[in-house]
């Protein structure tokens, strides 16, 4: 099965996406673990453009190790193509961006990775799509509201859009309903403080509460 059947899979039954900024790799096992405690399945492991690109490849090379049969794990904030060549060594399966690049789409998936693109306004969107993205991710989509992506989802129906940006476990259930087939949520899940004083316990429950706020 390729990196884009797992990941469409994945989406399909999990929906939701935790955003991993900023957790070294020495606590990145209990990260995840906590995740998959509270339900959490899909993974995105943000490169930081003031950060260590190194550290964001050692993460999901850990990840894919020691969690394969349990996660999908993909790159995110990734903006060109020097990350994309290095997340595919890394073992990727899919790549997230915080903007439409044609040269980093079109790479993705030529690594055999799933695209996600973000883009904001529907031109966005469809340039996203047309240059090959998978899925587009609608950011900050949460900061705009359901009424807005409602709007864009209502006359772009054939586009699998992924919500990001503001998203928790009062607003992620609103956004599936409007249409979106998942949503990314980050430091409501994953938050550095948190994990740096190890209240993995925290990152489970607000797992199971973003779980349960899309199933309800």
């Amino acid at each position: 099965m390729s990196h884009f059947q797992q990941v469409s899979h994945a989406i399909a039954e999990h929906k939701v996406f935790a955003i991993i900024r900023g957790v070294s790799p020495e606590l990145i096992i209990p990260t995840v673990d906590a995740l998959i405690k509270g339900g959490v399945h899909l993974l995105e492991v943000t490169f930081d453009r003031n950060g260590s690109m190194a550290d964001t490849l050692a993460c999901v090379e850990i990840i894919r190790n020691t969690f394969a049969e349990q996660v999908i794990c993909g790159v995110g904030t990734t903006t060109d193509e020097r990350q994309v060549n290095a997340a595919a060594r890394a073992g990727a399966q899919f790549v997230v961006s915080p903007n439409v690049d044609e040269a980093v789409i079109k790479l993705s998936r030529q690594l055999g990775m799933a695209s996600i693109p973000g883009a904001l306004t529907p031109t966005e969107v469809i340039q996203a799509r047309n240059a090959g993205a998978d899925y587009v991710k609608l950011f900050p989509g949460g900061l705009f509201g359901v009424a807005y992506f409602k709007a864009v989802a209502e006359v772009l129906k054939d586009i699998p859009i992924i919500v990001v940006g503001g998203i928790n476990a009062d607003n992620a259930g609103q956004f599936m309903d409007a249409g979106a087939v998942g949503v990314g949520v980050g430091g409501y899940l994953v938050n550095q403080a948190v994990v740096e004083r190890g209240n993995f316990a925290q990152i489970s429950q607000n797992s199971q509460k973003i779980i349960a706020a899309i199933t309800e």
